[in-house]
């Protein structure tokens, strides 16, 4: 922390008073002050919606609270790319608004972004709140069922787009399903991630890993696609993860084949 005095008297004055000074002499005291940039370095101000794209936060800040999720990252390929943009049409199409070119966050469809962490990525579980104390712990276990996993050969996914809903309903997501062949050794190591998370008493309840749908966002909307649901998805999944609604492709459309790290 920087301290500096205030402003005090002359140095003659100072001087006149310590030379008359004896038993009734009055001492100056000099007072620091905190300078303004200083004071307000740890004043959170209010968060605005608008700066973030019309996204609120998921869980409270809190100081010493960790945000932290387990998942398999998926390499942005040319063919991932020509996806994302198929999932933005999808959603515009749903949706019925524009793209992000509009001056209204609800009349916007974007992109996940690849480059910004997490980026592209399947989750393994839910978003985990950790006290520091826990980090080391976790990422022990985790290191553990990480290699005790085999995967063989790349992430397959559906040849159809995930539509899933956020808990709060008030954000909604176009993306790829995994094909059930790659889900089903994924699932084992969400089942695991779970174990772990669990038992360290991260989570409040433990949802069947069974009920995963095991996707990739790739991109999201704030307007309400529901109304172009019911005309386009030809199912719909809800579980204590959420709900998710899946629209089929045209035929003769490829499956598409992902890296994962």
């Amino acid at each position: 922390m920087i301290a500096r005095p205030m402003a005090s008297e002359s140095s003659s004055e100072e001087g006149s008073e310590s030379e008359g000074g004896g038993a009734n002499s009055t001492s100056k005291r000099r007072r620091l002050t905190v300078p303004a940039v200083i004071s307000r370095l740890f004043v959170r101000e209010e968060e605005n919606p608008a700066l973030h794209d019309g996204r609120t936060r998921r869980v409270p800040h809190i100081e010493g609270n960790y945000a932290t999720s387990v998942y398999l990252h998926i390499e942005p390929t040319q063919q991932m790319k020509h996806q994302a943009d198929d999932c933005m049409s999808v959603l515009r199409g749903l949706s019925g608004v524009g793209d992000c070119s509009g001056d209204q966050a609800a009349n916007q469809i974007h992109r996940v972004d690849p480059h910004a962490a997490p980026g592209w990525h399947v989750s393994l579980g839910p978003l985990l709140i950790l006290r520091r104390q826990f980090i080391k712990p976790l990422l022990s276990q985790l290191e553990k069922v990480a290699a005790n996993t085999n995967f063989s050969g790349p992430l397959v996914f559906e040849d159809g787009f995930e539509i899933l809903e956020a808990q709060r309903g008030d954000r909604w997501f176009a993306g790829l399903l995994l094909a059930e062949a790659s889900a089903h050794q994924v699932r084992t190591l969400a089942a695991d991630v779970l174990a772990v998370a669990s038992g360290l008493g991260l989570l409040e309840k433990q949802p069947p890993a069974e009920a995963l749908r095991l996707h990739c966002s790739l991109a999201w909307t704030l307007a309400n696609p529901r109304a172009g649901l019911g005309a386009e998805a030809t199912e719909c999944h809800e579980s204590a993860w959420g709900r998710s609604w899946h629209i089929k492709k045209k035929a003769g459309e490829d499956a598409i084949t992902a890296m994962s790290q």
